[in-house]
């Protein structure tokens, strides 16, 4: 009987040994398992041609029964089935808080940008991420799981700071464009408190309101004590356009151009004017003349449905401005507080208390002659009575950023031909320079004034400027708008600085993004106003 127990047994053993099993035998291990790529088939063979039993996701957890070469046996469920073991991991992914980086941030249904929406986030949420591949993220946010890029994710969260709102006006809207809804409008210095920021966009906290508010307009420290006071004049202004015309006021804008055809022939191969022609902004000749033309100069003529007049095009350069160019430079309402052309009203007599240090390492630094040299303008500012800003906006316009031959010193033996005792001069504002000779004009009148240093002539051209214009006792020019359009004259337009309808607009802009550069000063306004 023990022989036949024992026979059985030996039969038993060798049955079993013969049943097929996964990779030669069925493993008797046990293990649980999770899915680590986005989805995972699960098939009821071990291979792709066999068909798909359901689909796994990224985190399911499983229960290994066997392996069968590179594929397991699993249970998920009521389902059995097979998959790549590759794409399991025996270690459950380690959840962990990450925080969004962009202004909005939709969590989908798979890990695609074409699955389902099935949550939105916005900047600086906070979400778990339960599972991670190479693009995607699978995150839990709110009770809702989905999948999210990785590159709009961080594990550092955003640390909150106070910002100060640097324009006028600042809105705060309830998305991150300037089309959607605002919620409320700050003042300038109002404080916020910033807990987003993305590239363009700041998310900010205020008396219980959440929004966003463009980031280049929030400051960390509150912006520089601003006045403004208005200066009116007793005309309209029409009457200042007008005034101004009269003067031929130059600009490099491009207009249409017309001249009337008895005024141009055509010799067969180009067209030519006929004697001396204005040349007029408009078919009528009610129009401002733009230009003249001498006779005989050759022009293109352009398709237009004219019996009277043919539209014409050549190089023109400077020319007279049109009436509607003039109003538009000339009028204030075109220039509100907090814009760069604001700062043609900025006033140039008094120092606004910049720091020394400060210019020289932001704004003198590499600029030739002049680096170094803030204590020098800020000297001339104070005694002069000038905006020391001005003063250097002007210099590195006339020396190319300190590079000139007149700002790094000239030798003077002579003057108007009369032999001098030989000295070295400099001139920083380019006074005296003309046209036809700058640089001897220009040394020789330096050495006039005594300008042997280049602190000197800073000092000494500071002279010039104010007792001419800016501190003038006659004209009281203390405004880029006031050097260039003279308002305070009731009569014909007269002592103007420069004849570009633009020349006040172009300085202010680039007085604006000197300042920019600071963050101590103290500024006032004088703001123009017409009947």
């Amino acid at each position: 009987m023990r022989k036949f127990i024992t026979g059985m047994l030996v039969l038993v053993f060798v049955f079993a040994a013969l049943l097929p099993i996964e990779n030669h035998a069925y493993a008797r291990t046990l293990y649980s398992a999770y899915v680590k790529s986005y989805t995972l088939k699960v098939r009821s063979q071990s291979s792709t041609h066999y068909r798909t039993l359901r689909t796994l996701t990224m985190g399911n957890k499983v229960k290994v029964t066997g392996i069968r070469g590179a594929y397991s046996k699993i249970s998920y469920g009521k389902t059995t089935g097979y998959v790549q073991t590759s794409s399991l991991s025996r270690q459950k992914y380690k959840a962990y808080n990450a925080y969004v980086t962009v202004y909005t941030l939709k969590v989908r249904s798979n890990a695609s940008v074409h699955y389902a929406v099935r949550q939105t986030l916005t900047l600086g949420n906070q979400v778990t991420v339960v599972g991670k591949g190479n693009k995607y993220a699978l995150i839990s946010a709110g009770g809702t799981k989905g999948y999210v890029q990785n590159k709009y994710l961080t594990t550092t969260p955003f640390s909150p700071y106070t910002a100060y709102v640097l324009s006028p006006t600042l809105k705060i809207r309830d998305h991150a464009s300037t089309k959607y809804q605002v919620l409320r409008t700050m003042q300038i210095r109002d404080q916020v408190t910033v807990i987003g920021k993305g590239n363009k966009y700041a998310l900010v906290q205020v008396d219980g309101t959440t929004g966003y508010v463009q980031a280049n307009y929030l400051g960390s420290t509150p912006p520089p004590d601003l006045g403004y006071v208005t200066t009116q004049y007793p005309y309209t202004l029409s009457d200042a356009v007008n005034k101004q015309m009269s003067t031929s006021p130059q600009t490099d804008a491009k207009y249409s151009l017309f001249v009337p055809k008895s005024n141009l022939f055509f010799d067969g191969s180009q067209w030519l004017t006929t004697a001396d022609t204005g040349v007029r902004g408009g078919a009528d000749n009610n129009t401002w003349v733009v230009t003249q033309l001498a006779q005989g100069k050759p022009v293109q003529v352009l398709p237009f449905d004219n019996n009277d007049w043919y539209q014409v095009k050549f190089n023109t350069g400077w020319v007279n401005a049109s009436p509607s160019d003039v109003q538009y430079n000339l009028d204030p309402n075109n220039f509100p507080n907090g814009t760069d052309g604001a700062f043609q009203f900025l006033n140039l007599s008094a120092p606004t208390a910049v720091n020394a240090d400060e210019v020289n390492n932001k704004i003198l630094n590499g600029r030739g002659i002049l680096a170094g040299k803030a204590a020098a303008f800020i000297q001339a500012a104070n005694e002069q009575h000038i905006n020391e800003i001005y003063l250097i906006a002007h210099a590195l316009l006339e020396t190319g950023n300190g590079s000139s031959p007149l700002a790094n010193g000239i030798q003077v033996s002579s003057i108007n031909g009369q032999p001098v005792e030989s000295k070295t001069v400099y001139n920083m504002f380019g006074i005296g320079a003309v046209d036809s000779d700058p640089n001897t004009k220009g040394a020789e009148f330096a050495y006039q004034q005594g300008w042997f240093t280049p602190e000197a002539a800073i000092i000494g051209g500071a002279q010039f400027i104010g007792s001419n214009y800016i501190n003038s006792t006659v004209y009281h020019q203390d405004t880029l708008y006031k050097m260039r359009w003279n308002p305070a004259k009731l009569g014909p337009a007269t002592h103007q600085y420069a004849s570009d309808i633009g020349w006040a607009l172009k300085q202010a802009t680039i007085i604006k993004g000197l300042y920019n550069l600071l963050s101590t000063y103290t500024l006032r306004f004088d703001v123009p106003r017409y009947n």
